[in-house]
């Protein structure tokens, strides 16, 4: 395996300033899962690099795969990375990435939930970007991004096979190259959220620190009866299930994920939807200061109280979770 590292001198984009991103991107030798992994492109803006680092893992002897993947996940624990961003990731690099894994019973898959796949959102505000087809080209010259490299990604695959025969370093560049330019151009991608109505807030999801790890509330529902919260991490953990009808919740973790649901009580006429605290906590609602019943509140009058719901979601997560 080769390491090729280029600390860069941009300005963190206001929209990633809040958590920890690595643009990802990675060329193959063929798209089948039985292909390998050629390079594993990778530019972080995280506090531990503001500016931008760009690591480029290149397999150039065709031996060293399960190196590359070693020391992705080196660098994704030292950077503390919350959000991959990618783009037509969800499709293709994660899928074929985490395929090889498994090859390598390697047990740690790169999660998916955590990928912020720009593909998608142009795709699903085609309309308002003017683009006919959702090529990363066709975007960029959109958006009137400039890049070095003329090559396609099935010229890079006949390039990468190329080199590995003759170990030319002028093939190996231009491989590099059209990696490079596919990572630092999605950060000027990232101004298709000034062309469309969905902002990129919406794409991240409540986070905290549970025992240890970042955990991540990516989806939450309710009705008049239960409340139900969707977690997910980076870091894969025991499987552990629960079912316990005294408390009121069922609890179920098992790799990167977690799911919890809480009784519920309702009551129609006050409009009011909270927490079941004798059946969750064991606590009488009605031995509560007013403060302390206003945590419990769920939604009132249609409107979901948020904030509530991830303070209980985190709490009780918190109880639950193995360490």
């Amino acid at each position: 395996m080769k390491i090729f590292e280029y600390p860069l001198h941009i300005e963190t984009p206001a929209l990633l300033a809040q958590d920890n991103y690595v643009f990802i991107d990675i060329e193959t030798d063929g798209l089948s899962h039985k292909n390998k992994i050629a390079i594993i492109g990778l530019l972080f803006v995280t506090r531990k690099s503001p500016n931008g680092l760009l690591i480029q893992l290149f397999n150039d002897d065709y031996h060293s795969e399960r190196a590359c993947f070693e020391h992705l996940f080196e660098l994704i624990d030292a950077h503390e990375v919350d959000y991959f961003i990618s783009f037509n990731g969800d499709s293709f690099d994660f899928p074929f990435m985490n395929a090889r894994i498994a090859h390598y019973r390697m047990a740690r898959p790169l999660n998916k939930k955590l990928n912020i796949d720009l593909m998608k959102v142009c795709r699903k505000n085609k309309r308002h970007l003017g683009v006919d087809q959702m090529r990363l080209k066709d975007v960029e010259v959109f958006l009137g991004i400039h890049r070095d490299d003329t090559i396609s990604g099935k010229d890079s695959v006949m390039l990468y096979q190329a080199y590995l025969e003759t170990k030319d370093p002028k093939l190996c560049e231009i491989i590099m190259l059209h990696n490079y330019d596919d990572l630092v151009n999605m950060i000027p991608l990232l101004g298709i959220f000034d062309h469309i109505p969905e902002s990129f807030d919406s794409l991240t999801f409540e986070s905290r620190n549970v025992k240890g790890h970042k955990w991540f509330l990516y989806a939450h529902k309710h009705d008049l009866n239960h409340l139900e919260l969707h977690f997910t991490s980076h870091v894969n953990h025991s499987r552990f299930e629960q079912f316990n009808e005294s408390i009121g919740c069922t609890f179920h973790q098992n790799a990167n994920d977690a799911t919890l649901k809480l009784l519920l009580k309702s009551y129609p006429e006050l409009q009011t939807t909270l927490i079941d605290t004798l059946a969750v906590l064991g606590v009488n609602f009605e031995s509560l200061g007013n403060e302390s019943k206003q945590r419990y509140v769920i939604a009132h009058m249609g409107t979901s109280y948020l904030n509530n719901i991830y303070n209980i979601a985190f709490s009780m997560l918190d109880r639950l979770l193995t360490d």
